[in-house]
């Protein structure tokens, strides 16, 4: 099956910032189903989107180096995110954050506008890697080249990987663009609900749509620790490696005044010991440090997920929501706008979008749980270094005493003097870092708080499930009438978006 041609046109396919749409596929990209906003921005019927590879909706814009860089996450069992420029039928272009995962035999793709400060940054990233693998006679090569350029720019930016920029920024600040937007034009993500009517299956599904906003809004009210967190990591980072560059100048302090001690032969020996507790303590201090910048780094990954997973079940279970809206609408309020089979069809996608969520909410369930284990651990650490510096202290203390009995060299008073600069400079970062510890200890002991809304939610969308799976359209048609899908043909070199 081949993709069909369409020339690219320069003129945008624009939907509102509070449209959402979904697809899902099997495991080689072939599409199984969408919602109605991915039909109608793409300019394909749905009946012309079924059965074909997603890839019918690639532009020529995008570098292979991206699809190649999801397909390696998303055949991993890992989810990943990008912004991705696809084509309508008619050649005009939408840009879509585009967050996909596996699920049931297959992948879901979460797709909504981006409209943050990245998306300039990445459509200029985009062309230069295409312009690299343009360049490059040999395909292979050129992926490469271009995904050399992704990871130079990322490491530009500031990020160690894709994974670091994806999990860290890039859904977490264009979801924070978005609710800003929705805001300023005063927009809901949800459409207006007309009354249930009688028919049972309308009813339940006005339930499940009341209930699933509501259990949204709590959510989304907790949403703002997503972007605490992110602002606590970067100053976590931050304060470990100045206090990491701070305690090694005190290793060098002391080689020095020990060399400068020995020169003084007997009158040497006070700052002669001094030195070598000043040596002493700057090996413990780069000790804990070094143990502190390492399990930074661990809480630093798991903070990274959990911003992402909570970003990412927040935004399932909308789509979940706005798939319940939209599905009400189809069925009307008697229950007849759709047949069985079609019902059907929306019920599977509906249990599609539940089991995601509930895997992604229990990812961060976990997470929150692991971060509170590990926080616990760098609480003890500052502990120990506060012990480590009164130690150096005193050290510096003893030493300014030493050198003021000394007639022979005055340059110790002048070396102690700087220890004490350096010994409260770093004590001005350990107490940063104390409070910033503090404030995630703090976040942690919410976390209960999440975890149990993301319980509810999905406790709640099962039970919307089993009720809508016993109900069926008010019409005399039944499933076993409806005629198969034809099963779609083989496909090379797919890659969704």
């Amino acid at each position: 099956m081949r993709k069909p041609h369409t020339t690219p046109r320069d003129a945008p396919c624009d939907f509102r910032v509070n449209e959402a749409f979904f697809s899902c596929t099997d495991l080689r990209g072939i599409i199984q189903a969408g919602n109605a906003v991915f039909t109608r921005v793409s300019g394909y019927a749905e009946a012309e989107l079924i059965g074909q590879p997603h890839n019918i909706i690639r532009h020529p814009d995008m570098p292979r180096a991206v699809f190649q860089l999801l397909w390696e996450n998303l055949l991993q069992g890992h989810p990943i995110a990008a912004c991705v420029k696809n084509m309508a039928k008619d050649g005009r272009y939408y840009w879509v954050l585009a967050l996909i995962s596996p699920a049931q035999g297959g992948f879901l793709s979460v797709r909504f506008k981006p409209a943050g400060r990245l998306l300039p940054v990445i459509e200029s990233l985009y062309r230069e890697m295409v312009a690299l693998e343009a360049a490059h006679a040999d395909e292979k090569a050129g992926m490469a080249a271009a995904t050399a350029h992704l990871q130079q720019a990322l490491r530009k930016l500031g990020y160690a990987d894709y994974a670091a920029f994806m999990r860290l920024s890039l859904l977490r600040e264009e979801l924070n663009e978005r609710d800003a937007a929705l805001q300023h034009e005063q927009l809901s993500l949800f459409a207006s609900l007309p009354a249930p009517g009688t028919d049972p299956l309308a009813a339940a599904l006005h339930t499940a749509c009341v209930t699933g906003r509501r259990t949204h809004e709590e959510l989304r009210s907790h949403y703002a620790r997503v972007n605490d967190l992110a602002e606590v990591n970067r100053g976590l980072t931050a304060i470990s490696q100045r206090i990491l560059s701070l305690t090694a100048d005190f290793g060098i302090v002391a080689f020095n005044v020990a060399l400068k001690a020995s020169k003084l032969g007997h009158e040497g020996q006070g700052i002669a010991v001094i030195a070598g507790h000043l040596n002493e303590s700057s090996a413990q201090i780069g000790g804990v440090v070094r143990a502190i910048v390492q399990r930074i780094s661990g809480v630093s990954d798991k903070i990274g997920g959990v911003i992402f997973d909570l970003a990412w079940s927040r935004l399932q279970l909308e789509m979940a929501v706005i798939y319940y809206h939209e599905v009400t609408g189809e069925l009307g309020a008697e229950g007849r706008g759709l047949r069985p089979a079609q019902f059907d069809v929306r019920l599977d996608m509906m249990q599609r979008l539940r089991t995601a969520f509930e895997e992604t909410g229990a990812r961060a369930r976990q997470g929150l749980e692991s971060l509170a284990r590990e926080l616990g651990g760098l609480g003890s650490h500052s502990e120990e270094l506060d012990r480590i510096m009164t130690a150096l202290q005193v050290a510096q203390v003893g030493g300014l005493v030493e050198a003021s009995r000394l007639s022979a060299d005055d340059a110790f008073g002048t070396i102690f003097a700087e220890v004490r600069t350096q010994i409260e400079g770093t004590k001005k970062e350990l107490s940063d870092l104390e409070d910033i510890i503090a404030r995630l200890q703090s976040m942690a002991r919410e976390a209960p708080v999440i975890g149990g809304i993301l319980r509810k939610a999905t406790a709640q969308l099962q039970t919307d499930g089993r009720q809508l799976a016993g109900l069926r359209p008010a019409t005399g048609e039944s499933a076993a009438t409806a005629e198969p899908a034809a099963a779609p043909e083989p496909v090379e070199a797919i890659a969704p978006a």
